[in-house]
């Protein structure tokens, strides 16, 4: 047995199921599923399963094969989809994985075909309505995305990311929040910090759980069961055994909303 510790990534969270976009009656109507290339095995073996599961299978699928280098490729491809998503009657697509900003990318000029968009990764939402290209959000009514606690500034200000921030600033090292950076992706310095801190906290909390007496047994005991809040998540977590190597992150739904032209953590 293996325990690895390590922060969630954007394959450990699955909304559909985790979150339940059922339960939000978000998958109601016609459900179609779209993503790129890379995200196909994600929809074959997990996402149109999980739907069927649900009792939303979808309507229609489609995989994006366009060069990432060829717009005009993308945009004749993306169209195609639309029409048969809107031919089907999809009043609903799921974009997948962070890819799914290539949809509202290409959409954001067609308002004939505006159907509800579930993106499953968070990334994929924010990275079409950061974009200096993008010239419409309009297309984003009404969409919700599913991904860790967020967004950056309240991962920021979560009581145990400021006591790891305070311990960086007591060392000389420049953290400074994100609402000071502004919404730049190139340039996001406490990124570095949401990274270590969480890896800092779990390894010293395996450490401090393993004894004096440090071995592979001891440390591996030592996340069999461990319960801790990671800096930048309220929510605890508790560590074992794959498939729980992760500590089971909790996540969230985010809503778009237009007015603010900004993501709105649905408990908050």
């Amino acid at each position: 047995m293996t325990l690895t510790p390590r922060a969630m990534t954007a394959a450990d969270w699955q909304p559909l199921r985790d979150l339940g976009f059922d339960d939000e009656g978000l998958l109601d109507g016609k459900v179609a599923v779209w993503a790129a290339a890379r995200d196909k095995a994600e929809v074959d073996e997990h996402i149109v399963p999980t739907l069927k599961d649900l009792g939303a299978a979808p309507v229609a699928t489609a995989s994006a094969v366009a060069p990432p280098d060829d717009q005009a490729a993308q945009r004749t491809e993306t169209m195609t989809f639309a029409e048969k998503f809107k031919a089907a009657g999809a009043d609903t697509v799921i974009l997948v994985g962070p890819s799914g900003q290539g949809w509202p990318t290409v959409m954001q000029s067609d308002t004939s075909y505006r159907p509800k968009l579930l993106f499953t990764d968070v990334i994929g939402l924010t990275g079409f309505a950061t974009n200096g290209a993008t010239t419409d959000t309009s297309v984003l009514k009404g969409a919700v995305a599913g991904g860790g606690y967020g967004p950056d500034q309240d991962r920021f200000e979560e009581p145990e990311m400021q006591r790891c921030i305070a311990t960086l600033k007591a060392a000389g090292i420049d953290t400074p929040q994100p609402e000071d950076v502004g919404d730049d992706p190139a340039n996001q310095p406490y990124q570095a910090a949401f990274q270590a801190c969480p890896d800092v906290a779990l390894l010293r909390a395996t450490l401090k759980a393993a004894g004096k007496n440090l071995n592979y047994g001891t440390f591996g005991a030592a996340m069999d069961g461990l319960k801790l809040t990671i800096p930048g998540d309220p929510t605890e977590r508790t560590y074992g055994p794959p498939p729980k190597a992760d500590g089971n992150p909790g996540v969230y739904l985010f809503t778009w909303d237009q007015a603010k032209k900004a993501l709105v953590r649905e408990d908050g």
